[in-house]
């Protein structure tokens, strides 16, 4: 493993001159669907990192799901890996964030990105590494179907325009191609997010410790059947989404979500009216559930909703070890 320096990109200062404004850093705060990976700014201070290729063979869990990583980095007290996991035929990208040295077992938080977005949006990355450095939790975080890594530029570049257009008409609900597709989307990552979890759980450091979700607007439309169906996940942040006229199947699995829940909504949601988003809460079985209703628009969760859910996965996942 390479021990590499970052070096600073401003050049020196010539004697007696006047000191370089200090440059601003990048707001974490909410953002309406950002391009891919923003860059690290220039003049950012030195950091020292480690960086390696994996070259290890690719390991293979009691499902039979092959795992390969495909690269690691270290820095400011958190290891960041990429891997790719063999689901079906199709190659799920994804990234495991855990404090740097960790052995043992401890909570982990699956997150689930929005539409448009994808594992590493800015965002999910600054509430994966704050988990990670603060409270020494495992992260985990994967491409969702025809997002990420998993479709073009040119694509995600028109899905992106397309959002936008119906945030700013206020196009609630979908059409019925649109509809088709966010269903065969869903199908395809339930099982896709169980296999993640049957891999990272026999990564050392990870283990099988107490598992949460976070996943809001799309997060939640795929969130919703998959903790249907997934017995390990023990509590969840969801939010962004509703419960439309006619979503039998929608409904009958909210109901059976019997697990403590933290749902955040917008009042003035452009996509999602606050009736549906009502009937969703309604819906959910869990007797432990709280809803949290903010003003603004669907990409304008507050920045002190951070602080709820990491006391939410706090109080039901407890810190993180060793």
């Amino acid at each position: 493993m390479a021990r590499v320096r970052t070096p600073t990109r401003n050049p020196p200062r010539a004697p007696n001159s006047p000191a370089a404004p200090t440059p601003r850093r990048a707001s974490h705060g909410p953002r309406a669907y950002p391009n891919p990976e923003p860059p690290r700014p220039p003049n950012s201070p030195a950091r020292w990192i480690r960086v390696s290729r994996m070259t290890t063979m690719p390991q293979t869990n009691h499902q039979g799901h092959e795992m390969q990583f495909t690269s690691e980095v270290t820095e400011m007290g958190v290891t960041e890996r990429a891997f790719a996991l063999e689901v079906a035929g199709e190659r799920v990208p994804g990234i495991v964030w855990t404090p740097e040295g960790a052995a043992g077992p401890r909570p982990v938080v699956l997150m689930g990105h929005g539409g448009t977005q994808h594992k590493r949006v800015d965002t999910l990355l600054a509430r994966a590494r704050s988990y990670a450095r603060h409270q020494r939790w495992a992260v985990v975080a994967i491409d969702a179907p025809a997002h990420g890594e998993r479709t073009t530029p040119e694509a995600a570049a028109a899905a992106r325009t397309n959002l936008q257009a119906r945030i700013g008409s206020r196009t609630q609900g979908f059409d019925p191609e649109a509809a088709r597709q966010m269903m065969k989307r869903t199908l395809q990552a339930v099982p896709e997010w169980q296999a993640t979890l049957d891999a990272v759980r026999t990564i050392p450091g990870v283990g099988e410790g107490p598992v949460g979700y976070w996943g809001v607007s799309m997060g939640t439309s795929i969130g919703v059947p998959f903790l249907a169906a997934e017995p390990r996940v023990q509590c969840a942040v969801l939010g962004l989404n509703g419960l439309r006229p006619g979503a039998d199947d929608f409904a009958r699995q909210a109901a059976s979500i019997t697990i403590p829940l933290l749902f955040v909504f917008q009042r003035h949601d452009e996509l999602v009216n606050v009736e549906a988003g009502l009937a969703l809460f309604d819906a959910f079985g869990a007797k432990e559930k709280t809803m949290h209703i903010n003003p603004g628009g669907h990409v304008g969760i507050p920045a002190h909703e951070r602080e709820e859910f990491e006391r939410f996965f706090l109080r039901h996942l407890g810190p993180g070890g060793e």
